[in-house]
């Protein structure tokens, strides 16, 4: 077998200018025996427009040359092109030639005559590298694609997280559920932007209410999905059946659909659900492999494990399973107790030495931390202490609710207390508020003060920063002893936040009954016995209730 038929051709491009017939011949019959293309010049011009056109690999040219020498048109060339190879072939010896030719960083000098061998030596180099570089781009332009192919499956898989997101607000209940006669507080805080975690309660009747937490297997988007249907299907199973709500029947019924249509290679899900009956305080529920209830006693200010419960398996982990009665467990309640249910990843939390929170530790934080927290945020001001005592609760889905009546001790006095959600159109930038305080109070001090805190209150992360205000609303609380206190709750990302300031010695402008009823008319507050539901349209209104609802208040918390 002859040396050409062993030699493979490579598949390059390649540009030859030579003026002279015969030596544009000889190279041409080795450059065709080489590589699949071969284009030919017998001028600077014509090899100028056909590099342009044929974009090849390799050029070889002569350096004296009509119409346009060979070094010209190397220096238009690399004008565009600074990494092409050339090699120049030429007669003459002139050092000027081989200065120009290093300057355009020429691959290889030849001269005339020929030693085709040399040639040969030359070309298998040079063909070698132009094949590794060519390699490398292919590579580099490879891995280019799978890098835009990631960034825009990222950007999916973020858009498709962030409507996950939606839908999850749009499911779970508010932070803060208000009623004239329970209180449920939340605090929730997903893995990732969307967690297996879901909760709900609901009002059957004026004495009957129904509630539930459960925590399903695995994190992420999958879990999310499958949480979102789960929360779903409880939904629809409870809607129909009320009035008769009995854990037992509402948790068999549930696991037969999810494992029927959801729950598919080993996936389950934990639940704790059960009904309150406040004219008999009695909870009603059964622990379907969920963890054990807490409660808070205010009058001792002591935190306790309802650990001599009956629990069960879990919901999916058997398709034909029947929950019954006798795995129902009866707590009886007081209206001094705030009831705690909680997902696993509140105390199996870590700190980075790898020490998990646990239950007893859980129980030392609500009893150092309850007794000076706002009841309705306990929830919130005990995940945050986790934090701050170095737990790091990311490593899975935190959810902490927390409920209780708000007649109880808890409350601590509250004679009444008014609810406003803070408009999302509220204009939150350069808030003058201090002349209109100053009308209703006689302390210029307190009134620059004032707008100089709700200005910075407003302007915070928790409205105009990387936690993503969502929606916010103000308490307003009026003591027994006439005290009024206002406190404004944030709800962002990252995460739930209040902000609260404390104004002493205020000395508001005393108003007449009827002015007090005409300007609370005006400001569309609707009364629900205990609960007054306002809605306010500015921030000045806001601030209206806050003198309005009691002229002789000495201490405002805002």
């Amino acid at each position: 077998m002859t040396e050409s038929k062993k030699r493979q051709i490579l598949n390059l491009k390649v540009l030859l200018c030579e003026d002279s017939d015969n030596t544009l011949h000889s190279l041409k019959n080795i450059l065709i025996r080489r590589f699949t293309e071969v284009i030919t010049a017998e001028d600077g011009a014509t090899g100028l427009q056909k590099y342009k056109s044929e974009k090849p690999d390799l050029i070889i040219t002569d350096i004296r040359m009509p119409h346009v020498a060979g070094l010209e048109m190397i220096k238009k060339i690399r004008e565009e092109n600074s990494h092409i190879k050339i090699i120049i072939i030429s007669a003459h010896r002139d050092i000027k030639y081989f200065m120009e030719a290093i300057d355009f960083h020429i691959s290889a000098f030849i001269s005339k005559p020929v030693d085709f061998k040399i040639f040969e030596n030359h070309l298998t180099e040079i063909s070698a590298d132009i094949l590794l570089q060519q390699r490398i781009k292919t590579a580099e332009d490879k891995q280019q694609e799978i890098s835009r192919q990631q960034e825009k499956l990222f950007l999916e898989i973020k858009q498709d997280m962030a409507l996950a997101r939606t839908v999850q607000e749009y499911l779970l209940p508010e932070w803060l559920l208000i009623s004239d006669e329970l209180i449920f507080s939340t605090a929730y805080v997903p893995s990732l932007d969307v967690g297996g975690d879901l909760f709900g309660y609901h009002a059957i009747d004026k004495d009957n209410y129904v509630f539930y937490l459960g925590d399903v297997s695995g994190h992420g988007l999958k879990a999310a999905m499958l949480m979102m249907a789960a929360n779903s299907t409880i939904n629809m199973i409870i809607d129909q059946a009320k009035p008769n709500i009995y854990p037992a029947q509402i948790l068999t019924r549930l696991n037969k659909i999810l494992c029927q249509y959801l729950f598919i290679n080993n996936n389950y899900m934990t639940i704790i659900l059960g009904t309150i009956n406040l004219s008999t305080n009695e909870i009603r529920y059964i622990r379907a492999g969920h963890p054990e209830i807490i409660v808070f006693d205010h009058q001792e200010d002591k935190a306790r494990l309802i650990d001599n419960d009956k629990g069960t398996i879990p919901v999916g982990w058997l398709p034909n399973q029947i929950y019954s009665e006798a795995d129902e467990n009866i707590l009886n309640i007081n209206d001094n107790q705030t009831i705690f249910i909680y997902t696993d990843g509140l105390f199996e939390c870590t700190r980075p030495d790898d020490s998990r929170l646990g239950q007893e530790a859980l129980l030392k934080e609500l009893n150092d931390k309850i007794p000076s927290t706002h009841p309705f945020t306990a929830s919130l001001e005990i995940m945050e202490h986790i934090k701050m005592s170095g737990y790091d609760i990311s490593q899975d889905d935190f959810t902490l609710v927390s409920f209780f009546k708000p007649k109880s001790s808890s409350m601590k006095g509250i004679r009444e207390y008014y609810q406003a959600d803070i408009p999302e159109d509220l204009d939150l930038e350069n808030i003058q508020c201090s002349e209109f305080l100053y009308q209703y109070t006689n302390n210029q001090e307190f009134a620059q003060s004032f707008e100089c805190d709700i200005n910075q209150l407003f302007s915070s992360e928790s409205f105009q920063g990387e936690s993503n205000f969502i929606s916010g609303f103000i308490l307003l609380h009026v003591f027994d002893n006439g005290k009024v206190e206002c406190h404004f709750w944030l709800k962002s990302y990252n995460p739930d936040e209040n902000g609260a300031y404390l104004y002493d010695q205020a000395q508001l402008k005393p108003l007449t009954k009827d002015q007090i009823t005409l300007q609370l008319n005006a400001l569309d507050i609707k009364s629900n016995g205990y609960l007054k539901k306002v809605k306010f349209k500015t921030l000045g209104e806001i601030l209206q209730v806050i003198c309005l609802l009691d002229p002789q208040a000495r201490s405002i918390k805002s």
